[in-house]
């Protein structure tokens, strides 16, 4: 459980986080940044769904690639979206290899 702990202190203190966290809350409370970014994932979620359904689904990639081309005139949205990217890749890696059961080394700091 010690060992759990730490990790989770690690990783809530990952200056990577918390720089997550503070874009997270400036895309919240900034209206037009946060209709973007919505926008955005209910259009991937479309493109998904149609898909998976066997669905022409080039009209919707057509209204998602043109919000995502609004999105990435928002650097705060691409940095937030680069940060989530790399964060759930290393909560991935680590929770694949917890699962492995293979030996995570914690620095004692």
């Amino acid at each position: 459980m010690k060992a759990l702990k730490q990790l989770l202190f690690l990783i809530k203190n990952d200056p990577r986080v918390k720089r997550l966290n503070e874009l997270e809350n400036v895309i919240d409370h900034s209206k037009k940044t946060k209709q973007i970014h919505e926008e955005v994932k209910q259009l991937q979620k479309a493109l998904v769904r149609a898909k998976n359904n066997g669905i022409d689904y080039s009209s919707v990639e057509r209204e998602y690639q043109a919000a995502y081309a609004t999105l990435l005139d928002h650097p705060l949205l691409i940095e937030y979206l680069d940060l989530l990217s790399e964060i759930n890749d290393d909560l991935q890696f680590l929770s694949e290899n917890i699962e492995k059961g293979s030996e995570i080394k914690i620095p004692n700091d």
